[in-house]
């Protein structure tokens, strides 16, 4: 009997939570539109940039124009040495260099 009870009132509080209104539709709260926008807009230095933009002056386009052509042609050239590090592939199922360590 104390079982059913319970159940039974379980389901009329459940019941009831269907008539609570959504607390951000209430009157007076913050309601988030185009806050993305008005965010953006007081972050840009230059407003003018938010409807193009406009290169850093350094760049040359012309070496990275060059650069994907040989990407594209499948021409890339190969890094030069740092002297910093020299890797060395090994093949497979060799034993490494230097003694194993044993």
């Amino acid at each position: 009997m104390r079982k059913k009870l319970l159940i039974v009132a379980a389901l009329g509080c459940l019941a009831g939570c269907q008539n609570i209104p959504d607390p951000s539709y209430r009157a007076g709260t913050w309601k988030p539109q185009h806050v993305n926008d008005a965010n953006l807009e007081a972050m840009v230095a230059n407003p003018a940039d938010l409807q193009h933009g406009h290169g850093d002056g350094t760049a040359i386009g012309a070496t990275a124009a060059n650069a994907i052509e040989r990407l594209r042609a499948d021409k890339v050239k190969e890094l030069p040495t740092s002297g910093v590090l020299q890797l060395t592939p090994v093949p497979t199922g060799a034993a490494p260099a230097g003694g194993g360590g044993q």
